[in-house]
């Protein structure tokens, strides 16, 4: 991945990054969760969360900092360094609105040639999981790291 990232620290075993997203405005703190689904040990879901000023936390926030690529960069290097501690997971990705979906999928699709020898990425419809297709509206995605 060739795009410019923020620098990010792990915590918890690779199951917890932090990083901030700076502007000229402001700073804001950010967190990638990857939190194992309950009954499914090897399945995380990834969670993109806010630090707010009062140290609340939000996934649903618009931060609006004018680094929404940079950021975004910073999530799927965050990605793969947890999928490199857990080579077996699968990541389970799924937004909060129709429109974070519209956003996931046009990052999956313009960096898919560049992770497509290392990952193996699938999109989600109800119970029908296939390979992702760029011109697909999918509910969710699954990440994993590809086999030989």
């Amino acid at each position: 991945m060739q795009s410019e990232f923020y620098p990010f620290q792990s915590k918890n075993h690779c199951q917890l990054f932090e990083f901030e997203s700076v502007s000229e405005w402001k700073c804001i703190r950010k967190q990638v969760i990857f939190r194992a689904l309950p009954g499914e040990p090897k399945l995380y879901n990834l969670a993109l969360i806010d630090i707010l000023e009062n140290g609340d936390t939000s996934d649903a926030v618009v931060s609006d900092n004018s680094d929404m690529r940079k950021v975004m960069a910073t999530v799927i290097h965050c990605l793969l360094r947890f999928l490199e501690y857990h080579p077996f997971a699968s990541v389970y990705i799924r937004g909060n609105s129709a429109s974070r979906m519209r956003l996931y999928r046009a990052i999956i699709s313009r960096e898919i040639s560049e992770v497509k020898n290392i990952l193996e990425i699938y999109g989600k419809n109800g119970t029908k999981i296939e390979l992702f297709r760029s011109n697909t509206n999918y509910e969710a995605f699954l990440i994993k790291q590809k086999t030989l």
